[in-house]
This record gives structure tokens, sequence and C-alpha cells, in this order.
């Protein structure tokens, strides 16, 4: 009975463990705050993405500005998109920042004003109607994202420890436990590190819009993810290793005991 539930248990507890650790990759990939501005990168480097994104800002230009011609519209996203700190605008819009929003509205249309002050005048009357096309895809959506992020992270992390260490102490057989563990978390690490290694070559380079995000954000998200995994690997050798252990000394305690009972 005993051993039926701690095998329950543990199984449950790798079970949250694997969500808590699936959130923290998208918390570190695509949903987490420090993640903005390599992806804005990635998109405004690409040229596919950067005519994505003038498309967009032009179909909104002329929509929000009546009698604006689509020469004009055009040549308004040229100057946005020309403008050094676009990066650092769309990061912005991204973030929901009410403050940095307005800051990032008056960037782009001041450099406009330079070039052209009556449209970027009449431009500033719609900021609020033309700018968002600045939201890149994905981006804009991800202030709920996060939040169901961090709540499974948290949870999966409580709820996989807790559920662990009743399996340990209930477990008869600790030492096949560690090694369960230990096997996921070998596992863990190396599907982590192929991952990580593996699926920035294989997204980039596409049309999508949505690839090269997703590659510069894992690229950037190496420099957390790659000692993460690695930390799994070995830390699930060594448990793979003291399981084994354990089952040794446990066998040689058993037959030590065995004979002594005959004798008794």
């Amino acid at each position: 009975m005993r051993r039926a539930l701690s095998a329950l248990l543990l199984t449950l507890a790798l079970l949250a463990g694997t969500a808590a650790l699936a959130a923290h990759v998208v918390d570190e990939v695509a949903v987490g705050p420090h993640r903005a501005a390599a992806a804005v990168r990635a998109a405004l480097d690409s040229p596919g993405s950067r005519s994505a994104l003038r498309h967009e800002l032009v179909k909104r230009i002329a929509a929000q500005v009546p009698g604006l011609s689509t020469n004009e519209a055009g040549r308004a996203a040229d100057r946005i998109l020309a403008d050094p700190r676009l990066p650092a605008a769309a990061q912005a819009l991204a973030t929901s920042s009410d403050a940095q929003r307005s800051r990032a509205v008056e960037d782009a249309l001041s450099t406009l004003a330079r070039h052209d002050p009556a449209l970027a005048h009449r431009l500033r009357q719609q900021a609020d109607q033309v700018l968002p096309a600045l939201r890149l895809p994905v981006l804009h959506r991800l202030h709920a994202a996060r939040q169901v992020v961090e709540s499974v992270r948290a949870l999966g992390t409580v709820a996989a420890a807790v559920l662990a260490v009743l399996a340990l102490v209930l477990g008869p057989r600790r030492g096949r436990l560690l090694g369960r563990i230990g096997v996921w978390a070998v596992v863990m690490g190396v599907l982590g590190l192929a991952f990580v290694a593996l699926a920035p070559g294989l997204l980039v380079g596409g049309t999508a819009l949505w690839a090269d995000l997703a590659a510069a954000a894992i690229q950037a998200a190496r420099a957390s993810l790659v000692p993460l995994f690695v930390g799994l690997l070995v830390g699930g050798v060594v448990l793979v290793v003291v399981g084994a252990l354990v089952r040794v000394v446990a066998g040689r305690g058993r037959g030590r005991s065995r004979p002594g009972r005959a004798l008794g």
C-alpha cells in the first residue's frame, strides 16, 4: 500500500515539476518582460517582418487620417521605421505601459515632424489609432500570458516539492524513488539542451514573423536556460547514482538481517 501510494505521489510530483519547468522556459523565452527587446529586434532586423510592419502602418495611417494619400501614408511609415528609436518605441508599446507608450508615440512623431511638419501634425491627432500598429504580433498579448505562466510555475514548483517529499517519506524504497527523480531530471536536461541548440536553427530564415521572433527569443534565453538544463542533467545523474547506492546498501542490510532472524 505504501509503495503504491509513494509511486503515485512521485508521479504527480514529476508531472507538476514538468509543468513548472515548462512554464519557466516559456517565461524565459517568450513572455518575460526582459525578452520583449529581443523579440522586437528580431522583428525589425528581418526584411520580411519590416515589410509586414510597414504594410500595417500604411494601412492604419491611411484609414485613420482622412484625405491622406497612399503615398503620404507610405512616406510616414518609412520615416517611422527609419527612426533609430523605433525598437525602444515598439518595446514600450508591447509592454502596455501608458507612460512609455506616450513617450514612444511622441518620439516617433517628432522624427517625422523634422521632415514633414504638416503630415506629423495630422498624424498626431490620430496617434493613438495609428501607432498601435507597432504592437508587433503576439507581443501585445504577453501581459495576460505572463500572469498564467507565473502562476503555473509557482504552483507547480510548490506542488512538486511537497509531493516529492511525501513520496520519499512514505515510500519503503527510497533508492528507487530517487532513481526515478534522477531519470526525470536527465531526460528534462537532455531535451532542454536539444531544444536550445536546435530550435533557433530550424526557425530562423523563414518568412513568418513569429518564426523570427521565436528564434531570436530562444537565442537570447540561452544564457539562462543552458545552465539550468546542464544542472538538471548533472543533478539527475547524481540522483541516479545515489539511488543505486541506496538500493545496494538497503539490499545488504536486508541480507544481513535474514540470517539473524533465522538464528533467533
